[in-house]
């Protein structure tokens, strides 16, 4: 749903989801940690790697599946244009052994829901999977927020959220200036002014 409530929502995703180099042992050899897993459903691997006062090491490695019956995805680019016009594309997997009769799905563009291209309905053997077309126009602002659900029943749901960073259109230029500032402590800015050929936007200032 649009308030989130009913379906969490993923969009903490990491390549690495722990590291700590100070673990130590009690007396008897034994080590706990506890520590919070990312939004990515994935198999991860486990590495422990140990040493003693002696000089002795070792290493053990482990793995632990991450995954749910109903997982929803978006395939976007990894960054947008102002004013392009494309087609975000949200898919739903079926990972059980049971078939899913219909499966609801919903696309939310900066919270604001649109319709994909497709009208049918959609229904999921098992490991079975579907995708829709959603088109939308890239707007003028720095970022998108693109929001994926899917929901067969109250168990098998799933909501996804990426953040996609939106560049200007044309090409980056960087203007460089020397001078000795003596005792003046501001900057005076004179931007220069856009006309028919250049639109002028400026991204960062830099001092030093």
């Amino acid at each position: 749903s649009k308030d989130g409530r009913d379906t969490l929502v993923r969009e903490n995703f990491k390549d690495t989801a722990f590291w700590k180099s100070d673990v130590r042992t009690k007396k008897d050899g034994k080590a706990y940690i506890n520590f919070e897993v990312p939004d990515n459903l994935t198999e991860w691997r486990l590495t422990l790697r140990g040493h003693d006062k002696e000089g002795r090491v070792g290493e053990a490695t482990s793995s632990v599946l991450v995954t749910q019956d109903l997982v929803a995805r978006i395939a976007n680019p990894r960054f947008l244009t102002e004013s392009d016009k494309l087609s975000v594309i949200g898919i739903v997997n079926n990972n059980s052994k049971e078939g899913m009769s219909e499966v609801k799905t919903e696309m939310l563009i900066d919270g604001k829901e649109i319709k994909a291209e497709e009208k049918e309905k959609i229904s999921l053997p098992p490991f079975g999977a579907s995708k829709q077309h959603y088109p939308i126009t890239v707007p003028n602002s720095d970022s998108l927020n693109i929001q994926f659900s899917g929901k067969a029943n109250e168990t098998a749901k799933d909501a996804i959220l990426h953040k996609v960073p939106i560049y200007k259109n044309g090409i980056a230029f960087k203007i460089g200036e020397t001078g000795d500032m003596g005792e003046n402590s501001s900057v005076i800015l004179n931007p220069v002014k856009n006309d028919k050929n250049i639109s002028v936007h400026a991204e960062e200032l830099e001092i030093s």
